[in-house]
């Protein structure tokens, strides 16, 4: 469904994640006004339109607040005014509290997005020594050192508080690389051209979790995570499937022969072997007052479960808090093959290419650390949101 309202996009993430860019890349059929915000912040280089620099933040201002002991300020009567002249509002905000205060005095219109970048070490570092050529290693490093200290401590806000954001754009980019300049941009405009999902705040204990993601994405973590929080309350729905069983499976499938029976009357094929889901089996699970959880990857049964249970679904993709090599590296821990390790890799472009493609089909994004506290903080915050 097209937003016909204007709205106010607000963005948070961490230092260097995409939030200008973003910004700068938000257009649609109405026009941007980007909200200025006055600082106490010494003037950078790179600054914005957004950013007005000044000794003491302005009377008007009536929503401040501090980030790394600088004062920041800004007026919602900008933003008010934007909508009388039927524009969107665009803001970077890099505090909580904030932007609780603006679903607060704009609720609907008020667009919550996280930009999130993984945090890559090597690439920052090269990033910083091209943009600072004439500051000396000890300082570079130790200025690195502190902006990933910032990155950690925002995704460890963004894991605290993941049921207040409407959407979340994974920044893709690559210095160079078009291609994923390009995927900034199309998940941006899969924003502008819906409003956030219909079911987005609904709370019901009639619910269906289909969780989304590949390799290292964390999804038998967050089952493990989800059933511990609500035991009684929360199933992991076993699919029927072709594919022989494994060492390392965990209950989620029932193994079959050559064919699934006729229970199964929403059938995938990934690799070569089915997959099945039973929907009378999901309605039972939701007649006996449970909520099932089920991990599906493949965008046709997506479709085909929204046919069938509609906003009874809440859509989470899960996503891996690490760069390819980091994926590699922990593949080839686990002793698999070189041909495995390729596989899942492709199978986890795959699912980001869904992602960028369908931005707006996800309800939430969940980021999975290598933490496991921090799955289950995610599992406790969306639980407790819905149900």
């Amino acid at each position: 469904m097209k937003a016909d309202q204007p709205r106010v996009y607000a963005f948070f993430g961490a230092p260097g994640s995409g939030k200008s860019t973003a910004l700068k890349h938000l257009h649609g059929d109405r026009p941007i006004r980007v909200i200025e915000k006055e600082t106490t912040r010494p003037h950078r280089d790179d600054d914005g339109p957004d950013i007005k620099v000044v000794k003491t933040i302005a009377d008007a201002c009536d929503v401040r607040y501090y980030s790394y002991s600088y004062e920041y300020g800004f007026r919602t009567s900008d933003i008010w005014t934007a909508f009388e002249f039927g524009e969107n509002a665009g803001i970077i905000v890099n505090d909580i509290r904030t932007l609780r205060i603006l679903k607060q005095r704009f609720g609907v219109l008020a667009v919550i997005i996280y930009v999130h970048s993984n945090v890559d070490p090597d690439k920052l570092r090269e990033i910083m020594a091209k943009r600072h050529p004439s500051k000396p290693p000890e300082e570079l490093e130790s200025d690195l050192q502190r902006r990933i200290g910032k990155i950690n401590t925002i995704h460890r806000k963004y894991i605290e508080n993941t049921a207040l954001f409407d959407s979340t754009i994974l920044n893709l980019y690559v210095e160079g690389d078009q291609g994923s300049r390009e995927a900034l941009s199309q998940q941006l405009d899969n924003l502008m051209a819906s409003a956030p999902p219909a079911s987005r705040g609904e709370r019901s204990a009639v619910r269906i979790f289909l969780l989304v993601g590949a390799s290292s994405s964390g999804k038998d973590e967050l089952v493990t995570a989800m059933q511990s929080i609500e035991p009684r309350r929360i199933q992991n729905y076993a699919k029927g499937t072709t594919r022989p069983e494994r060492a390392d499976d965990r209950g989620e499938l029932r193994h079959f022969g050559s064919d699934l029976p006729e229970q199964f009357d929403i059938v995938y094929v990934r690799q070569t072997h089915k997959y099945g889901i039973a929907s009378k089996e999901l309605w039972r699970n939701l007649a006996n007052g449970k909520i099932s959880l089920l991990v599906v990857s493949d965008s046709t049964t997506i479709d085909l479960l929204l046919e069938r249970f509609g906003r009874v679904c809440t859509i989470i993709y899960l996503h891996a808090n690490f760069n390819s090599n980091e994926m590699r590296k922990r593949m080839t821990d686990q002793s698999l093959s070189g041909d495995e390790i390729e596989k899942r890799l492709q199978a986890v472009d795959e699912l980001q290419q869904l992602y960028v493609k369908r931005t707006t089909l996800f309800q939430h994004v969940l980021l999975n650390t290598g933490e496991p506290e921090d799955l289950f903080d995610q599992a406790f915050n969306i639980l407790d949101h819905y149900c």
